[in-house]
C-alpha cells in the first residue's frame, strides 16, 4: 500500500518520474534542503507555497495533491515507470495509435494487457474507448431530469445479466 501521506505522495510521485532530489529541486523551484526534509523527513507540515510548488512540478493543482490518491495522481502525470511496464506488444500498439484515447487508467492498462496479439490488442482498445463514451453519456443524463429514468433502465439491464442473483 502506497503511503497517502502528502510527503509520501510526493516521494512516490518523484520516484515515478525517476528524479533524484537534485531534479525534483530544480522542477519544483525549491531549496535542496526542503526538498530532502520533504522526501526523507523529518515529517513536518508543508506551508501553502511549498505544496504549490510540488503540485506545479508534477503539473498538477495543489488540491489534486493535497486531496487524490496517489495511484490517481500517478495516472494523471503519466509517469513513464507506469509505461515500461507494459507488455513489448502494448507498448508497440500504444506507439502506433496515439489517437487511442490516452491517457490510460491503470485498470485500462491492465484489461489491454491481458491482450496478446494486435488484433486482440484493438479490440481491448474499442471496449475502452466504448465504455468511455457511455460514461460520458451517462454522466451528462444523471444530472438532468431523466436521469431516474437511467438510473432505472440501468438497473433492468443489470438484473438481466445477473441472472443467478436471485439464488444466493
Amino acid at each position: 500500500m502506497a503511503d497517502q501521506t502528502l510527503a509520501g505522495k510526493i516521494a512516490c510521485l518523484v520516484r515515478a518520474r525517476q528524479w533524484t532530489i537534485e531534479d525534483f529541486s530544480r522542477h519544483a523551484k525549491l531549496n535542496r534542503l526542503t526538498v530532502r526534509q520533504i522526501l526523507h523527513g523529518p515529517r513536518r507540515r508543508l506551508h501553502a507555497n511549498t505544496v504549490r510548488a510540488c503540485a506545479a512540478a508534477f503539473g498538477l493543482e495543489p488540491m489534486e495533491l493535497l486531496t487524490d490518491p496517489v495511484d490517481q495522481l500517478l495516472d494523471r502525470i503519466g509517469s513513464p515507470r507506469a509505461d515500461a511496464a507494459l507488455a513489448p506488444e502494448v507498448s508497440a500498439w500504444l506507439e502506433k495509435n496515439p489517437q487511442a484515447g490516452k491517457p490510460w487508467s491503470a485498470d485500462e492498462k491492465e484489461e489491454l494487457q491481458g491482450a496478446t496479439s494486435e488484433f486482440e490488442i484493438a479490440q481491448a482498445a474499442q471496449r475502452i474507448a466504448r465504455r468511455r463514451k457511455i460514461l460520458a453519456q451517462a454522466d451528462a443524463v444523471a444530472g438532468t431530469e431523466y436521469g431516474p429514468f437511467l438510473e432505472q433502465f440501468l438497473q433492468l439491464l443489470f438484473d438481466k445479466i445477473q441472472p443467478y442473483a436471485d439464488s444466493r
